[in-house]
């Protein structure tokens, strides 16, 4: 149900929809799906800049990825996940050398 709601938005919006697939509890313990969560922006940023040979693993990203138009979103614990991953940017001073990265932040009932 989730995947349709994610495809239906990606369908509807200009801009590329990247769906993390965190871990979650019981099985793995906090900060576990908050750790997934900022490795897969890291990777995001990372496909946005590659060129060369770099490009091939994420080449839509890689041609239209824009490292300062990234909008975190999410629903229930999914915006809980962004709302964390906006705090832990802000403390550890972005990633790369990008620290405004973030244009935004859409919470969808996030679950506190």
């Amino acid at each position: 149900l989730y995947h349709i709601y994610v495809a239906s938005l990606a369908a509807a919006v200009p801009a590329a929809v990247v769906s993390v697939d965190y871990r979650l509890a019981p099985e793995h313990c906090i900060p576990a799906a908050y750790d997934d969560t900022f490795a897969a922006l890291k990777v995001v940023i990372a496909a946005c800049r590659a060129d060369g040979a770099e490009a091939e693993a994420e080449p839509s990203l890689a041609a239209h990825g824009d490292v300062f138009r990234i909008v975190l979103a999410g629903d229930s614990a999914g915006g809980n996940m962004a709302h964390n991953v906006a705090i832990r940017l802000r403390k550890e001073g972005g990633i790369e050398g990008y620290d405004d990265m973030v244009s935004g932040g859409v919470l969808l009932y996030p679950y506190f």
